[in-house]
């Protein structure tokens, strides 16, 4: 007949108590970094609708390029019948703006899944730790 064995006392726990708090830790801030980039987010989100109903809350950004560049004086004075009503500073700050929102947002989603993964303590960063961290032998 066959028997089977058990411990019946517990197995010894792989991990010290510093590395559980450095877990926490790491997720905490994850968390953060998580609930930051949504709110960033958000911001962006917010001001992309603001400039889609309000366009001309650009025009202060196309005057400080114009006062700061001189872009639309230049062409104005190199071309003798160009219109008076295009203005390329106003052109610009929209391209400006809207790259602007884009890296913002980027930067955000970024923020996002960083924090996700740490506050999962996701298998890349498990590699990581591993690869970092020497196995101690005993």
């Amino acid at each position: 007949m066959t028997r089977y064995a058990f411990d019946e006392h517990d197995s010894p726990n792989p991990q010290s108590t510093a590395s559980i708090v450095i877990q926490w830790i790491v997720r905490g801030f994850g968390f953060l970094l998580m609930l930051a980039g949504f709110f960033v987010g958000v911001q962006v989100l917010l001001e992309a609708w603001g400039l889609y109903f309000d366009p001309t809350g650009l025009e202060e950004f196309a005057q400080a390029i114009e006062s700061a560049s001189g872009l639309d004086a230049t062409l104005k004075a190199g071309l003798e019948d160009a219109e008076a009503g295009v203005r390329i500073s106003y052109f610009v700050a929209w391209f400006i703006a809207l790259t602007l929102i884009m890296i913002v947002g980027r930067l955000a989603m970024n923020a996002m899944q960083i924090g996700g993964q740490l506050v999962l303590w996701d298998v890349p960063l498990r590699r990581l730790v591993r690869a970092l961290a020497p196995r101690r032998r005993d």
